[in-house]
């Protein structure tokens, strides 16, 4: 895959955060390669806290994950529990993107 191929990395860490350009672009690739949605809630998390977007950051929602241990990623695929999680999150993740951009 050459460059101009390449598919960009998610932004996770707003360019409101607290952080340099070079940190927010270390940062979102460290959670888009290694903490992405799917294995955040398939292996890693019983709970997720989302954040709101600015400076002013707060805790929006939190999910509870009530996913049983051990967790097997093929098998939660297709899991209905982890389907509602995964939702809940990206809806979360999207209203709060549209609610900054309209601002």
């Amino acid at each position: 895959m050459n460059i101009a191929s390449r598919p960009s990395i998610p932004e996770f860490i707003p360019e409101s955060a607290a952080f340099t350009a070079e940190q927010r672009s270390w940062l979102n690739g460290f959670f888009a390669g290694v903490l992405s949605l799917d294995g955040g809630i398939k292996l890693l998390s019983d709970r997720i806290v989302m954040m709101t977007n600015g400076p002013a950051a707060h805790i929006g929602e939190v999910l509870d994950v009530p996913l049983s241990r051990p967790r097997r990623r093929l098998e939660l695929s297709a899991n209905p529990t982890y389907l509602k999680c995964r939702q809940r999150v990206l809806e979360f993740l999207y209203e709060r993107h549209s609610f900054v951009e309209a601002a």
